[in-house]
């Protein structure tokens, strides 16, 4: 299989780098004028991330072969093809978006990025970013949750667009109102759907534990990882601050403006990171940071300023309360609801699904998501085609197979167990697989809250990606063993 090279900077080098490119074209002039300072941002972060790994990426995805990425326009509603990301994320979904192509999507930067650092002043120069940003970002988004990536920066460049002579100080108050409504959208969708009892841990700990599975990550991040899912507790606290902080800090800016909410949400986005892989740091942490270092009480001349900025907010906040529960029903376009508002139990559920591969990239890279992420839009033809091996495996009442739902409906086998994967399974591969989901299946709640059961399930885990290794190296199946079995389980 051709390979992709590993992501080359990682958040912390993409964010240095933009930041240079700030001060190269700023200068002296870096603190005089927020919104300046902000379009620069916006821009620095999308071309310091497509010119290090995001083009090399999409050149892959365009050259594929892929159904899923074809090259061709798509109606707006449905579509789940490059340019509107999955079937979960539209965007301006209003607004029909052909597929662009690598040189396409260079151009579109250009345009992004020329009006952005050259004459933000303009309004003119501001609306084109904007409109080419959305053709842009909507060809980058490859899963349900790559539109989340995205948002951010439509609405800080939305908003610009928006923003006349003298109405800089309503423009970050607008654009505070709206990065602080998809926080308490997705707060809100957690309590409606799943209630106070979503804080208990249990989303978080089964997330975390099934990102080991598919994210490689360093070896530090993945031992952060384990630790964290192993104590129930620990996920408990995790989960009640996040939410708290998601649904709180909204309704205190109204309070007090002048405080940096903003910045409650960067440790959120690192730990993200660092424990599942998936980084929001790229895109949301700088814009974070810059309108928490300019939050200021508004003048009172700017709320008699033009309504469009307030409306735009005012929409989003009722898209956020309109959306909280959304079980069954495709999102709003522009929206972060639903945010993982399904409460989840590591054991006792009876089921799940399990995705191994051995890509290179770290686990999801912004917003270039490998193709082992995206569930349910590949056929078995197909599978040879990824660069990288992948296996999915499905046990007990979990959903079917990721990979089979395009397939003719067949089935599950009699023991329950189902694995699909572009690669020789090995026997050795197989059993670990299994032991690991009769440990699940037969485990209860209770089971989740004891270090001890945890450890023997992370053994399972260790065992079964160690049996993963030596199936893609062909090496003796017999060579790896399985994990020390509890007498009392």
């Amino acid at each position: 299989m051709a390979g992709i090279s590993e992501d080359p900077q990682g958040p912390a080098l993409r964010l240095v780098l933009a930041a240079a490119v700030i001060l190269i074209v700023l200068r002296d002039s870096l603190l005089e004028d927020p919104n300046r300072l902000l379009c620069a941002a916006v821009a620095s972060v999308l071309v310091v991330e497509w010119v290090g790994c995001g083009r090399r990426w999409y050149a892959w995805l365009c050259g594929s072969g892929l159904a899923k990425y074809c090259a061709a326009t798509r109606r707006a509603f449905p579509c789940d093809r490059r340019g509107f990301g999955d079937d979960h994320d539209r965007l301006w979904g209003c607004v029909p978006v052909p597929a662009v192509p690598v040189a396409g999507m260079d151009a579109l930067l250009f345009c992004i990025a020329a009006p952005l650092f050259l004459c933000p002043q303009s309004q003119i120069a501001r609306v084109l970013a904007a409109g080419a940003a959305h053709v842009y970002v909507t060809n980058l988004q490859t899963h349900k949750t790559g539109g989340q990536h995205g948002i951010l920066v439509l609405h800080v460049l939305a908003l610009q667009a928006l923003r006349s002579e003298g109405e800089g100080a309503l423009c970050l108050l607008c654009t505070r109102a709206v990065v602080l409504s998809l926080y308490f959208g997705a707060a809100l969708s957690k309590l409606k759907v799943s209630g106070p009892r979503w804080c208990d841990g249990g989303t978080l700990q089964k997330e975390l534990f099934e990102s080991t599975f598919l994210v490689p990550g360093a070896p530090w991040q993945l031992r952060a990882t384990r630790a964290v899912a192993r104590d129930r507790a620990l996920c408990r606290v995790a989960s009640t601050a996040t939410v708290a902080v998601e649904f709180f800090a909204p309704l205190l800016m109204l309070m007090f403006p002048g405080f940096p909410f903003e910045w409650l949400y960067v440790p959120v986005h690192v730990a993200i990171y660092v424990l599942m892989g998936v980084d929001f740091v790229t895109w949301w942490v700088p814009v974070l940071l810059l309108l928490g270092l300019f939050a200021r009480e508004p003048p009172p001349a700017s709320l008699s300023s033009s309504p469009a900025m307030p409306l735009y907010a005012l929409v989003q906040l009722v898209i956020s309360l309109a959306s909280a529960d959304l079980r069954g029903v495709k999102c709003f376009p522009f929206t972060c609801c639903p945010m993982f508002c399904d409460r989840k139990e590591l054991f006792g559920e009876g089921g799940g699904t399990w995705t191994l591969t051995d890509a290179p990239l770290p686990g999801l890279l912004t917003p270039w998501y490998p193709p082992s992420y995206i569930q349910g839009k590949f056929t078995a033809s197909e599978l040879p085609r990824l660069p990288y091996r992948y296996a999915s495996f499905s046990f007990g009442a979990g959903d079917a197979l990721a990979l089979t739902r395009l397939r003719p409906k067949r089935e599950r086998p009699r023991d329950g167990h189902e694995t699909f994967a572009n690669f020789e399974v090995t026997g050795c591969l197989r059993d670990r697989l299994r032991d690991g989901a009769a440990f699940v299946r037969r485990g209860d709640a209770g089971w989740a809250w004891d270090r001890g059961r945890m450890d023997e399930l992370l053994a399972h885990q260790s065992a079964i990606q160690d049996a993963m290794r030596a199936a893609c190296a062909g090496e003796d199946a017999d060579a790896v063993r399985p994990p020390p079995s509890n007498p009392g389980g």
